[in-house]
């Protein structure tokens, strides 16, 4: 593949990215967009290395967050047009999140499917380059020339990636179906809650439920499949906003165990107490506080503590001032 300079190919890529969002949004009569919009900043190329490490970034929330709903939807299309018969949709995409993972995250090498992406970025980069560099972490290039000519590669793959996704909505905007495809396309969009919407939502049900000690993006990956999984059932006039709120909600009441914010050790500093039968005594109560209403750490051991006294069990411990 010819290097071609990067700028004029991310630009090519920017500009037929809009143009896609403008045919679907004039299809759709303003109700959807291809590619919502992305907080973060467009590619900075000076530096070849830094380009390419960005560019995947950016490729990545583009593809998988971003479009992913009319990524799919369209790759389907394309291959039922007849669009892509190399298969490049599939084969783009794989490769920037193979590089995603390989660049972005310690690889583990007894893993099957981390030894398969590193693979397929070394085999790429061979492809591109003829040769590698071998370096401390693997196979790499090792010359600013190396890397311009695989950042070249990989955005000359990405305006095709785009350029195939541009043929396969104006093919839609052309059909006599094209009414019935929308629907379709819209349906979808809306059953499919991108991963940062997810994010969003449950941040904000985790505050109001009092929870704000819970890792929502931890939540999310563990729940996001089967979440929209339960989306794609329901009917095309619900609020899916209100729904996705309910099914988090659900899970968080009825699924997840939630961790107390306290531990053992908590309860015998708290208490002046040594191990025994009574630390399991007071975790039993802490749970059972904590699930009628969830609380930090300081309030659920001052809720614990009012509570055992009550129950007339803590006039053998001294009163503790070590709540902070």
């Amino acid at each position: 593949m010819t290097a071609v300079d990067p700028h004029i190919l991310l630009s090519e890529f920017i500009a037929t990215k809009d143009e896609i969002n403008e045919l679907t949004k004039n299809l759709s009569r303003g109700t959807i967009v291809s590619f919502s919009y992305i907080t973060l900043r467009n590619p900075e190329l000076a530096m070849p290395i830094h380009g390419f490490y960005t560019c995947i970034s950016w490729f990545y929330i583009i593809y998988f967050e971003a479009g992913q709903t009319s990524v799919k939807f369209l790759s389907e299309r394309a291959n039922a047009l007849g669009l892509d018969p190399s298969g490049h949709l599939a084969r783009h995409q794989n490769l920037v999140h193979a590089f995603r993972t390989c660049l972005q995250h310690t690889l583990n090498l007894q893993n099957r499917d981390d030894l398969a992406k590193r693979q397929r970025c070394e085999d790429w980069i061979q492809d591109q380059l003829g040769t590698l560099g071998q370096g401390d972490s693997g196979l790499w290039p090792e010359t600013s020339q190396q890397w311009i000519t695989l950042l070249s590669a990989l955005l000359q793959e990405a305006v095709q990636f785009m350029k195939i996704i541009d043929s396969t909505v104006k093919a839609i905007s052309e059909d006599e179906s094209s009414e019935e495809t929308m629907r379709i396309w819209i349906s979808r969009i809306r059953r499919q809650y991108p991963a940062h919407e997810w994010d969003r939502i449950v941040t904000e049900v985790v505050s109001d439920m009092g929870l704000k000690f819970l890792d929502t993006e931890i939540l999310r990956r563990r729940y996001l499949e089967k979440w929209n999984q339960r989306l794609s059932v329901m009917k095309d006039d619900c609020d899916f906003s209100i729904e996705a709120r309910k099914l988090i909600e659900q899970t968080l009441l009825n699924e997840e165990r939630i961790p107390l914010p306290i531990t053992g050790r908590d309860i015998m500093d708290e208490f002046s107490i040594p191990p025994g039968p009574q630390v399991k005594e007071l975790l039993d109560l802490a749970q059972k506080l904590f699930l009628e209403e969830p609380r930090d750490r300081v309030g659920l051991l001052s809720a614990l503590r009012k509570t055992y006294g009550k129950k007339g069990s803590l006039q053998q411990f001294p009163e503790s001032d070590k709540t902070q």
